[in-house]
């Protein structure tokens, strides 16, 4: 009878576990959309978003050694997906990847918005420059004229258009 056997790369990542997995531990997920089977097999994966932290639960330690063992091996998840995706423990990390991503300016403007909410003046100072310290200088908000100039005409031509439909009916738009 064929007993199973443990392939080098196996016994490399085992050998790597700095110390057992207990209920309770966490994780924190560096790239977004990653997907983790967590659980209990068959009952799909956990999808997460970059700083996401998961709890270890007894499930995961009971079926998921396989996750848990890549975890604690850094050189395995470079080999697997060329980057690391996973840590152990908790770790600080921003939702974002790069100023003016989708993720950047959510958490930038749920930044700023608590720190306009803050009533005194010099805390609420202080709070939005440690908004701009953490994220950096805004998006810019200048508006080219070109683009008013080309709102307008667009305007005066939709009421010469509605002019001539309706005859001697004068249809008035918003422009200015």
């Amino acid at each position: 009878m064929n007993e199973p056997t443990t392939s080098e790369e196996d016994v490399e990542i085992l050998a790597d576990d700095a110390e057992p997995w207990h209920v309770g531990d966490e994780v924190t997920v560096t790239h977004a959309g990653l997907s983790l089977p967590w659980g209990i097999p068959g009952f799909g994966n956990t999808v997460c978003r970059r700083g996401d932290v998961l709890k270890v639960t007894q499930d995961t330690i009971k079926h998921r050694q396989d996750i848990l063992h890549l975890i604690n091996s850094p050189d395995a998840q470079i080999e697997r997906f060329g980057e690391i995706r996973i840590l152990r423990g908790r770790h600080d990390i921003p939702a974002w990847t790069k100023q003016g991503d989708a993720e950047w300016i959510l958490a930038r403007n749920a930044a700023r918005d608590l720190a306009h909410q803050i009533i005194d003046p010099t805390e609420r100072a202080e709070a939005l420059r440690e908004v701009s310290r953490k994220f950096g200088p805004g998006p810019t908000t200048s508006t080219s004229t070109e683009i008013r100039n080309v709102s307008q005409q667009r305007r005066l031509a939709d009421d010469a258009h509605n002019r001539a439909l309706h005859g001697r009916y004068v249809i008035q738009s918003l422009a200015e």
